[in-house]
């Protein structure tokens, strides 16, 4: 059974590694809010008429655009590249003896999903594992990503007139990150564990923003417009950007050691180091190195066994 789940963790990362570095910044998920709300995006059309030595009219709202959603967008990144990693150590593992001919279980509990136990694997012995986990965000700090509403500002609206005018819009936020997960966890000792975290990772992200332009300080169409199928002076737009990306994210190297067992009591100290190897850019990887120091208890009593974690993450 095991063999069959380390054949699956191994199509799963063949099968989702893409060579992406041939593919442009701009075409990245961290820049999709840019794209949208940048030259190639939701431009403000106008026909009017602008002094000698005037830039184009279109890009006008542009600033106001980047400024309104770049800290979102970092937010969001955040968000996606901090997914938890499971515990390499779920599960248990067994020990053969040869006078009886049987194996014997050599963990006392299956060990948590998200924490760490504090047992170890034993000397000479190999755990190889698969986990796959699936995340969706309805929200971020309080904010619904189905309704975000933002309003855009005229360049140098303090001078009245028609840089009064402003651009109110509805945005829906759609991500998913699917993250597959590759544990090989290592018996140094009886008393010290190493693991790799290989994680595979994908995230798709879409914007779709509905667009209505605010006449508050022009009466013409012909300033402030998006241009109509048919060529006319309209007040909205909708535009929407989507894309996926897929492969390695930050690894994950760990060492963790029993500092003290007695019968059903143990306690572990150890330490995670994350290599930055994911594509920031493309929301795989936090695109800086981590380390994450840890102390565990495991206890047990019956049917009942709980773990205890404390740990401290630093970026």
């Amino acid at each position: 059974m095991r063999i069959k789940v380390v054949t699956v963790a191994v199509l799963c990362l063949l099968l989702n590694v893409r060579i992406s570095s041939a593919q442009t910044n701009q075409n990245k998920l961290a820049f999709i809010f840019k794209n949208i709300y940048g030259p190639n995006g939701l431009l403000v059309d106008s026909e009017a008429v602008l002094a000698p030595g005037d830039a184009a009219h279109y890009p006008h709202f542009n600033s106001s655009f980047q400024a309104s959603f770049t800290p979102f967008n970092s937010s969001l990144a955040s968000l996606l590249t901090a997914v938890p990693l499971p515990s390499p150590a779920s599960g248990f593992t067994y020990q053969f003896h040869a006078e009886t001919g049987a194996f014997e279980r050599s963990t006392q509990s299956f060990g948590p999903i998200l924490a760490d136990r504090a047992e170890t694997l034993g000397r000479g012995k190999l755990s190889v594992s698969f986990n796959y986990q699936r995340f969706t965000f309805n929200s971020i700090e309080g904010v619904d990503l189905g309704n975000v509403p933002a309003v855009f500002t005229h360049d140098d609206r303090q001078l009245g007139g028609g840089r009064l005018d402003v651009v109110t819009t509805q945005n829906s936020i759609k991500t998913t990150v699917n993250q597959f997960t590759n544990f090989f966890n290592y018996g140094i000792t009886d008393r010290i564990d190493v693991s790799l975290a290989v994680p595979v990772i994908k995230t798709s992200l879409s914007l779709t923003s509905n667009a209505t332009i605010q006449r508050l300080g022009t009466t013409d169409p012909a300033i402030h417009f998006y241009r109509t199928p048919s060529g006319g002076f309209g007040n909205t737009k909708s535009y929407k950007l989507e894309g996926s990306a897929s492969g390695i994210g930050d690894l994950i190297f760990r060492v963790k050691g029993t500092a003290w067992r007695k019968e059903n009591v143990a306690f572990a100290v150890g330490t995670d180091v994350r290599a930055p190897t994911g594509d920031e850019k493309n929301l795989l990887g936090s695109g800086a190195p981590g380390v994450k120091p840890f102390v565990g208890a495991s206890f047990s009593h019956n049917r009942i066994t709980p773990h205890i974690n404390l740990e401290y993450q630093w970026n």
